[in-house]
Formats: structure tokens, sequence, C-alpha cells
């Protein structure tokens, strides 16, 4: 699809996406805020609001249910949701 299409997945979109997820994690990780584990599954969860955000882009913005701020929000919060679940389920 050519580059901005909403729900494109290119290479170096994902792989920049990726980057920025480990940029974040790294930061947390370095400062003594994250522990090892922590850090993993915040990357993890971070890289699968990545996909998330992709797919609503490709199916509900891109047919004109959702824009791009609901988009944003939703992929967010979905992040979130599961980060909070998995912790939960950690402890």
């Amino acid at each position: 699809v050519p580059s901005g299409t909403d729900g494109g997945v290119s290479l170096p979109g994902t792989l920049f996406g990726v980057s920025a997820a480990a940029v974040v994690v790294a930061v947390g990780a370095l400062s003594g805020s994250l522990s090892i584990h922590v850090a993993l599954l915040v990357f993890g969860v971070g890289v699968a609001g990545l996909v998330f955000d992709s797919v609503l882009g490709a199916t509900l913005e891109r047919r004109g249910w959702l824009g791009n701020d609901w988009v944003n929000f939703a992929s967010t919060a979905f992040a979130a949701l599961l980060a909070y679940g998995l912790m939960r389920h950690a402890l």
C-alpha cells in the first residue's frame, strides 16, 4: 500500500515502532525503574499495541468507522489493559 495508508504495515515503520518501544523500555530499565522481567513485559505489550493499532487502522479506520484519534486511544487502552492483566497474573 502507499505510504501513509491507514493500517499499512511496512518494514521500516515496524522497525521504527519496535525500536521506539525498545528505547522507552531501555530508559526505564537503565534508570532502575523497571526490572528486566517487567521491562520485557512492557516491551512486548508495546509491540502488541503497535500491531493492534495497525489492525484497527486497516479495518475500522480505513472504512471510516473510527478516526485516527480513536484508533490511537483504543490501541493505547488495549496495551494498558494487556499489561495490567499480565502483571496481575504474574503477581
